[in-house]
């Protein structure tokens, strides 16, 4: 008897060990448990409060706020963390070709803030018996009748134009990337609202008819941002009523008086 006495109490330290770990197993699969009804009374919350009751537009001009509404296929009512964002973008961009950059974010507790940047039409290209209007990224907003607004893109023939898509060239065709470079210097530096005339058809050389006043040329693949920079301050030095030509080819620019 006294044996066994002194074997139980020799027993008892772990015997107490093992009852701490399962008590131990059990109060982190408790805790786990808590926070899983805690994290699913928070979702059912946000399914049933949060209602997309206000859909806010910022930054529209060409389209009213019932349009890009429309268009994001959110309805009011709608739960806001349902709404997937990436989905609703897409469609934007789809539906609504002159969207360049949107921004969908939630303002707490019921609004839903659509903010948009609309694309600058930079030129118009012929295409049949009509004119396909461009962005600076060569993307196909609209087809119109005359070029109106903007001026027009002569040496460039598109393929397949299809709306809101990006304009395809021939494969071996060099200016597939510079123009690119070049709208975007033209609508940085606010040239597009003065031109007719965006003249590609030589792979070497660009002309732009600017106004009545002047025709400008520039090499083919330069630095457009320090050359339009240059451009703006020969501009600013010249009289109004001067006309005649700006060469900007080669390495020393020089301005031609029209003759008379």
């Amino acid at each position: 008897m006294a044996q066994r006495k002194e074997q139980n109490k020799g027993n008892r330290p772990q015997q107490r060990k093992r009852r701490k770990r399962r008590r131990g197993r059990f109060g982190f699969l408790y805790q786990f448990l808590c926070l899983i009804l805690v994290c699913a009374a928070i979702v059912a919350g946000c399914i049933v409060f949060f209602k997309a009751n206000h859909i806010e537009v910022v930054g529209a001009e060409r389209y009213t706020a019932e349009e890009i509404q429309q268009a994001s296929g959110v309805s009011v009512g709608d739960n806001l963390f349902l709404i997937n964002k990436f989905s609703v973008i897409h469609r934007l961009s789809q539906r609504l070709p002159y969207l360049d950059e949107v921004v969908i974010r939630r303002k707490l507790p019921d609004t839903l803030v659509v903010t948009v940047e609309e694309c600058v039409p930079v030129a118009a290209i012929a295409w049949e018996d009509g004119y396909w209007i461009i962005d600076k990224r060569g993307k196909l907003l609209e087809e119109k009748d005359k070029p109106e607004g903007c001026p027009e893109l002569l040496g460039l023939s598109i393929l397949s134009p299809v709306q809101g898509s990006i304009i395809t060239l021939a494969a071996d065709d060099p200016r597939s990337e510079s123009y690119k470079a070049l709208f975007s210097a033209l609508v940085e530096h606010g040239f597009v609202p003065h031109l007719k005339k965006i003249n590609l058809s030589d792979e070497t050389v660009i002309e732009l008819q600017y106004e009545d006043r002047f025709v400008i040329r520039l090499d083919v693949g330069c630095d457009y941002e320090h050359k339009l920079t240059f451009l703006a301050k020969v501009l600013e030095s010249l009289q109004s009523n001067e006309t005649g030509a700006i060469d900007f080819t080669g390495e020393n620019p020089r301005y031609i008086p029209e003759a008379g």
